[in-house]
């Protein structure tokens, strides 16, 4: 999926589009960023969002 972001606290990602992995498991969808540099650590991260259904 492609976030195109408008605004955001990273300047750099404003005017970007962002890549994001994605997959469903029933009532959750996870949402994963691309391995990327950990500016604090230097380590290469995933970030994960997990969406759940409200039933």
């Amino acid at each position: 999926m492609t976030h195109h972001v408008d605004t955001s606290w990273n300047e750099s990602w404003t005017g970007t589009i962002q890549l994001r992995r994605f997959r469903i498991d029933g009532k959750y969808l996870h949402i994963t960023t691309l391995p990327a540099r950990n500016p604090v650590t230097g380590t290469d991260c995933i970030s994960e969002l997990v969406w759940v259904r409200v039933e």
